[in-house]
């Protein structure tokens, strides 16, 4: 099984804040099975982040780098990078 964290949600897009182009990150958890090919969303939802980087031990999952968007009606910091260390213990 392949896993997928966070992700760019294409329904609303926030303007702003130095984007170009819409923002919107998400805090989905997709796996995928090589056998079936077919993705699947669990029902883990974390921190919206994009771009991420992650590594699964056992059971947990740790999400350790990814974007973050903070802009509404143009008012925000805009990309914000995660410090924090995410960890999904439901795999």
């Amino acid at each position: 099984t392949m896993y997928m964290y966070g992700g760019d949600d294409p329904a609303v897009k926030r303007k702003g804040c130095g984007s170009p182009h819409g923002e919107n990150p998400s805090g989905n958890l997709w796996t995928f099975d090589a056998d079936s090919k077919i993705w699947n969303e669990a029902s883990v939802v974390g921190p919206a982040l994009k771009r991420t980087v992650a590594s699964a031990v056992g059971q947990k999952m740790f999400v350790f780098a990814g974007w973050d968007f903070e802009c509404d009606n143009g008012v925000g910091r805009g990309q914000l990078w995660n410090h924090q260390v995410v960890v999904i213990d439901s795999l």
